[in-house]
This record gives C-alpha cells, structure tokens and sequence, in this order.
C-alpha cells in the first residue's frame, strides 16, 4: 500500500511543471494528508525547503530551550531603577452608595497621547486622542481599569467608531508578557459642550492572574482594538499599575 501511494504521488508530481502553479496547488490541496507527495515534489525539483508555517500538522517546532529566568530586557535592568516615589491619589475609599460594597477608587492619571504625524501641525500644542486612566477595587476582589478618552476633534465616530461591549484592550509588558482586557459595556462618544471635543469612558474586569503580572511588569504598549479598527499606543508613565495596584492594596 505504502509503494502504491509512493507511485502515485511521483506520478503526480512529475506532471507538474514550473509554470503550473495553479495545477500544484490544487494538488496540494488534495494531499494535504499526504506529507510524502511534498517530500518527493521538492526532492525531484530541487527544493530545500517549503512553507509549512501554514499547514502546522506537518512539522513540529523545535521546543524552547531558554529557561524563563534567563529572559531580560536590557531596557529594565534587574535593579528596577525605573521605580520611582510614587504618591496615592484615593478620591474615595469607603462604602459605596450605588453598591453597597467596600470601594477604593484612585484618581485618574495620564495614560496615553496619540496624534498622527500627518495633523500634527495642524493642532498647537494638543494630541489628537488622549487618555486617562484609573484603577477601581470593590470588596470581593473585583478590580476595574477605567480609561477615559479624550478626542479633541469633531467626528470620532467615523475615525474609530464605539468600544463595543467585550472590546479588547491589550496590555503589551516586558519579557515578551501581555495582558488582554475586555470592556464591561458599550462605550460611545459624548460630545462636550464646546460642540467639537468628545469623552469616551470605558471599564475593564482585572483577574487575579491578569493583577499579579501587571504588578510585576511594566507596560510598555497598548492596543486598543476600535470598533473601525485597531491601534497601538505606546505607554510612558511604564508603571502605571505596578503603582496603582499597589495603592490598591495598602
């Protein structure tokens, strides 16, 4: 049975030519299951390699070899001087009217500013989209991210649309670690009173697991994944929830 099938895959790969792309692929398609008919295409027609990254079935990847400890940035050396004093803003903390439940809530901080390079002469001494963010903790263990968006122009509906109810925010941290956040609700843009800013506030639910690597690794991007589209943002203030979470628990 194995000679048959060997038989019939060279058959088939000898009357490929070079410039029957379409023919090949076709093929390929009906051999997918079939990792000799590859094997002998590229042995007769001198390949040394194909693209496999699209089939995975058909290789395995070598495994890791570096241990995780080993892994370093050399951005933020081992002696964490990044941390700096860091003072807690609370604006509230005590029972929560609405809920009934232990609040502790921060104030916002400055969290990212956007403005592509394209307008930016066109607007003195402001970004296109800021925002801000804080950290919110309910008793129970429920924690919450708050970012309110500022877009200082007309019309953001048609430049980002809404962040729909479970929209991601991903957290992009050191040592190749990330952190991905969904929205608790539909956000919109509400229109301020000048008639051309607009205020977006959305919130997003921490897990414990989420809590324990924001608490140990700088962020250093975000994406935040729009109802139009998608975008990444770069993080200055890097230890923004490595304070406020601890804030959080004192």
């Amino acid at each position: 049975m194995v000679l048959v099938i060997l038989f019939l895959s060279l058959t088939s790969t000898q009357a490929v030519s070079s410039n029957s792309n379409f023919e090949f692929k076709n093929q390929l398609v009906e051999s997918l299951n079939d990792v000799q008919f590859l094997n002998n295409y590229n042995r007769i027609n001198g390949n040394r390699f194909y693209h496999v990254d699209t089939f995975p079935f058909f290789h395995r990847k070598p495994k890791r070899t570096i241990e995780p400890e080993e892994v370093s940035n050399a951005l933020f050396p081992d002696s964490k001087s990044y941390l700096k004093p860091y003072n807690c803003d609370v604006i509230f903390n005590g029972k929560d009217p609405a809920s009934g439940e232990r609040k502790k809530e921060l104030e916002f901080e400055p969290f990212f500013s956007y403005t592509a390079s394209n307008i930016k002469p066109y607007l003195s001494g402001k970004d296109m989209l800021v925002a801000e963010a804080k950290m919110i903790k309910f008793g129970g263990g429920y924690t919450y991210l708050s970012i309110l968006f500022h877009w200082n122009a007309k019309n953001p509906h048609s430049a980002y649309g809404r962040l729909k109810a479970q929209g991601a925010i991903r957290c992009y941290l050191t040592d190749d670690k990330s952190v991905t956040l969904y929205n608790n609700k539909e956000s919109a843009w509400q229109q301020n009173e000048d008639q051309t800013t607009h205020n977006m506030q959305a919130l997003f639910l921490l897990h414990p697991r989420q809590i324990k690597l924001l608490q140990k690794h700088p962020i250093i991007n975000l994406t935040v994944y729009w109802e139009r589209g998608y975008e990444e943002y770069p993080i200055y203030p890097i230890t923004f929830f490595m304070d406020q979470i601890k804030c959080l628990e004192e």
